[in-house]
């Protein structure tokens, strides 16, 4: 038996129009200028889950690692399939790192 889907909220054109500019980035691998757009973005939406989670993917492949905020965003969001994921990249970036500098020393 199907669940019944939930409702979406439409996006405003201009946040569909920013999250298309910024994966179109993310997409060609221009994380610093996605990173910074992402920024103002947030400051007009703040609470939009989507430049959220996008933001949490780009902090992650920049530096291999989540801040505070972005953990626990993650860990309440209601993208939990999409939040697991980027945690687990994390997590594997982490592990990767200290490998790579445990074999160094």
């Amino acid at each position: 038996m199907k669940r019944p889907r939930k409702q979406s909220v439409p996006l405003d054109e201009d946040l569909l129009l920013a999250i298309g500019l910024i994966w179109g980035l993310v997409q060609q691998t221009q994380l610093e200028p996605a990173r910074q757009l992402l920024r103002v973005c947030l400051s007009v939406w703040p609470d939009d889950e989507h430049l959220w989670l996008m933001a949490s993917l780009v902090q992650i492949e920049l530096e291999g690692e989540l801040d505070l905020p972005h953990h626990q965003f993650l860990r309440q969001c209601r993208y939990q399939a999409v939040a697991a994921v980027l945690l687990r990249r994390a997590a594997a970036f982490h592990t990767f790192m200290k490998e790579e500098h445990d074999h160094v020393e």
